[in-house]
Parts: C-alpha cells; structure tokens; sequence
C-alpha cells in the first residue's frame, strides 16, 4: 500500500494522469478488501465459536468505554450474528 501512495505523491497535483491513478487504485483497495473481508468472514462462520459469550463480552466493554459518556445502546434484544457468505 505505501508503494502506491508513493506513486501518487510523485505525480504530484491533481492532473487527469493524478485522478486516473487514484481512480484505479481506489478500486483496487475496494477489491482488495473484499477479498479479504470475505475469507475472514467465512473462516469465521465456519468456526465454532461461542457467539452469544462474544457477543456478552463486547456489550459489556462496550458499556465500559460508552457508558461514561452516554452513549446510545443497541435496541434492548438486539443480537450480532456471525457473517455468512450468505448475508455478506
């Protein structure tokens, strides 16, 4: 990734060469992303992990860090799920 932005700031202000290298690069991070969100959150569906003592875990740090501060919460019963292939 530095390589890239490397690339960019040697082209130097914005001229049409500058705006399609950005494009093209923006898109590749998109794809990038995707492809690896999407094997992260298969391998993690196909885990088994105990989803409802994660999800206990992190309402509780997530009470410590907002609480303080007001926070809005979820929804009382509002539940995470894992990422599927499915519902990603």
């Amino acid at each position: 990734m530095k390589s890239l932005i490397d690339a960019l700031v040697a082209d130097g202000p914005p001229i049409a060469k500058y705006v399609a290298r950005l494009k093209v690069r923006g898109e590749y991070l998109v794809h990038h992303v995707r492809e690896q969100e999407g094997a992260l959150f298969r391998a993690l569906a196909e885990q088994p992990l105990p989803w409802q003592d994660l999800e206990a875990r992190m309402a509780a740090r997530r009470e410590e860090l907002t609480g303080a501060r007001g926070a809005a919460s979820p929804p009382a019963g509002a539940r995470c799920r894992p990422a599927t292939a499915q519902n990603w």
